[in-house]
């Protein structure tokens, strides 16, 4: 390993600098249950099935962003098993590994690195012993406060960014010395004696990300564009908003907002930061979670729900509305009822 510490209880804060958590352990059942705890539910494998990895984390708090330090000592395998409403930026320091998010890989070692939303399916597997990692965690509802506040609207679709973020690009570069900048001035107790500088640290955080890594709102910051949407654009919302439980083509949209349909596109995207058609997705979940709310189990069931707003698939609309809300359908329709 490439350093060495006495093994002690997971969450233990060392007292000179209080915003530092670290764990070193080797027992495989113990490391994936605070890793767990620490950063997703997952599935920890260790190569040749062994029950034993020497495993350190050291981990910084800053505000609301967690910057980590995660170093194994056997190949291994993490498969999330619970979506998360994060994301995790992440790359080796040192090693070979290959990284899955939904539908985006990438493999390698440094200068890897990439933006993992962790509402998807996941899996990180290691191919070199002493694997060592960079990852900074951040909440998806922060962040996306945080781009609201800057656009001063609401946001109509969650935020995507690309999955590649290598360390050898200029955005790389900016953004990897960022967060190694971060992690020095926690270790050397700079925010142990200027506290005031911990929301600025997680505020700035979240800006980098936001301006350095392409997502789908990305235009919006660039651009600057006046909060208020042209009148095509708020006519096929007025349409979909009217008539959202019914079946809703991108014509009968065309023709209610009197523009054509790529000017119609291009209006939402550059307005809205997505589609129309998944601004209409995203708004049928809206009223889908509304009713979910306000219904007895004992007189809807969420096929039913679903079905009223066009998701006729229930594992599709059950792995959006998980991806929206952070719970699966049936939770909020259980909670309401309890309520």
């Amino acid at each position: 390993m490439g350093q060495s510490w006495p093994e002690f209880d997971p969450v233990a804060p060392l007292s000179a600098r209080p915003e530092i958590t670290q764990f070193h352990s080797g027992d495989v059942a113990r490391v994936r249950d605070f890793l767990g705890n620490h950063f997703t539910e997952h599935v920890l494998k260790v190569e040749g099935r062994a029950q034993h990895v020497d495993t350190v984390l050291r981990a910084v708090s800053v505000g609301d962003v967690s910057v980590n330090y995660v170093e194994f000592a056997e190949p291994v395998e993490i498969e999330q098993t619970v979506p998360e409403p994060i994301f995790m930026i992440g790359r080796p320091l040192k090693g070979e590994l290959e990284v899955r998010n939904g539908d985006d890989y990438i493999s390698g070692g440094p200068p890897r690195g990439a933006v993992l939303s962790m509402d998807r399916a996941n899996l990180i597997r290691g191919f070199t012993p002493n694997l060592q990692f960079r990852v900074v965690r951040l909440e998806r509802e922060s962040l996306e406060r945080q781009l609201s506040t800057w656009l001063d609207r609401d946001l109509r679709a969650p935020v995507h960014f690309e999955f590649p973020l290598p360390a050898d690009t200029d955005a790389g570069r900016a953004w990897w010395g960022y967060v190694e900048h971060l992690w020095t001035n926690a270790l050397n107790g700079t925010f142990a004696v200027a506290p005031l500088l911990l929301s600025e640290a997680s505020r700035m955080t979240k800006a980098m990300l936001l301006s350095l890594q392409p997502h789908n709102y990305s235009a919006l910051l660039r651009e600057g564009v006046s909060a208020a949407a042209p009148f095509y654009v708020r006519r096929a919302e007025d349409y979909m908003h009217a008539h959202a439980s019914e079946s809703i083509s991108m014509e009968e949209l065309v023709a209610a907002s009197g523009v054509s349909a790529r000017a119609l596109y291009g209006g939402f995207r550059r307005f809205r930061g997505t589609s129309p058609m998944a601004y209409l997705k995203w708004l049928r979940l809206e009223r889908a979670h509304a009713d979910l709310k306000g219904a007895s189990p004992e007189e809807a069931t969420v096929g039913q729900i679903a079905l009223r707003y066009g998701f006729a698939h229930l594992g599709h609309f059950s792995n959006a509305y998980r991806r929206k809300y952070g719970v699966p359908p049936s939770h909020t329709l259980r909670a309401a009822h309890r309520s």
